[in-house]
């Protein structure tokens, strides 16, 4: 399994109590966001299920509001029972069947910095970051090297 596969699905360990490896088939729209083609949804594969996903949004990462870092997506397998609210995402998100992110660069980044990055996101956001769901992420992560200009997470 490619290494881009593989963090984008372990990504619902941030969210989610138990998370698998998987494959994510997405289905591009014609909606763009910061030059970068979106999602409206796809399949995602774990353990030889097939769950459909849906894209419920899109937006740009930034650094100190000067550099764009890259564009995310979230992909649930139920719109209906997520809430788009930034005080109860999370807590829906954490009921729902399936959870998928998928990180699209705008630029370079090094694997220690996306590392660090990541790190400090899970302090920022009281995520446990001492279970094996979160090692098993950033193994992941540490084993990928840097993440060149263009590439999906």
């Amino acid at each position: 399994m490619k290494l881009s596969q593989l963090v984008l699905t372990l990504a619902t360990v941030l969210i989610t109590p138990s998370a698998f490896a998987g494959v994510l088939q997405l289905e591009n729209s014609a909606k763009q966001v910061s030059g970068v083609t979106v999602s409206k949804g796809g399949k995602l594969v774990v353990q030889g299920r097939t769950t459909n996903l849906i894209t419920v949004g899109a937006g740009l990462r930034t650094r100190f509001s000067l550099f764009s870092v890259y564009v995310g997506e979230l992909l649930v397998s139920d719109n209906k029972a997520y809430v788009c609210d930034s005080a109860k995402a999370l807590d829906s998100v954490s009921n729902l069947g399936a959870v998928a992110m998928r990180l699209t660069f705008l630029r370079a980044i090094g694997m220690s910095d996306l590392q660090k990055a990541f790190q400090d996101g899970f302090e920022n956001n009281n995520v446990d970051d001492s279970t094996a769901a979160i090692k098993q992420f950033m193994a992941a992560v540490s084993a990928g090297g840097d993440i060149p200009n263009g590439a999906a997470l």
